[in-house]
Formats: C-alpha cells, structure tokens, sequence
C-alpha cells in the first residue's frame, strides 16, 4: 500500500486506480518520471474546437477507464503550448496521439480511426 501511495505521488499525474486511469494535463515532470519507470505513456496532442479532437477525446475517456489502462500515464498536451515535444515527436497537426512503452514510441495516430482502432492501438503500449 506505501508503494502504491509513493508511486501515484512520484507521478503525479498517473491514474492508479482500480477502475481505470484518466486523462491528465501534462506536465514534463510526471513523463519523465514516468519514462524512466518504463510506464506506457499516451499523449493526446488536443486542439480546442477542433471536431476530431473532440470525438478523439470523447472516446479516449471512455476507453482509458478500462482496467487494462489502469497504470498508464495518459496525459492531454494543449496544442501549440509545448513546442520542443511537438518536435522532438514531429508532430505537426493537432489530435495526434502517440503511444510510448517507457521512452519508446509504439505507434501514433493522426486521424479520426473510431474507438475499435483506437483501443487497439492503446493495447500496443502496455
């Protein structure tokens, strides 16, 4: 239980919980910690107001509730606020998601897929 309480604190922005995780803003604090457990890390680059990225982000809640995402790091990037990590990751368009084991990028997607695709690609990363 300590080590539960300690590894939910070091990250901070993890969802660990029994029921399933949830969207975080992010903060390079809690990825960095969270790479360098080798944690699955999903990053939603989120632009307001833009439709795809509403229904992404509608479905993405819905599914990172799931139990199998309980100790995933999963954290929405406000587009246009976090420049060096849209480049270092080449994202160049709003509602990408990208899917990293530890620091390792799995796979990325940058379209609407639909919530079956989706949730296979979240399932790459654990």
């Amino acid at each position: 239980m300590k080590n539960k309480l300690l590894f939910g604190f070091v990250v901070l922005l993890c969802a660990c919980t029994n029921s399933g995780g949830t969207w975080q803003h992010y903060r390079l604090s809690a990825l960095t910690e969270a790479e360098e457990r080798g944690m699955t890390i999903y990053l939603h680059f989120f632009q307001a107001e833009n439709k795809i990225c509403e229904k992404q982000k509608s479905e993405l809640e819905g599914l990172i509730k799931e139990k199998a995402f309980e100790k995933v790091g999963a954290y929405r990037v406000a587009w246009g606020t976090e420049k060096a990590l849209q480049n270092f990751y080449k994202v160049t368009e709003p509602c990408a998601l990208l899917i990293l084991k530890g620091d390792q990028l799995k796979t990325r997607i940058t379209s609407d897929v639909g919530p079956e695709l989706l949730k296979m690609a979240l399932k790459q990363g654990l």
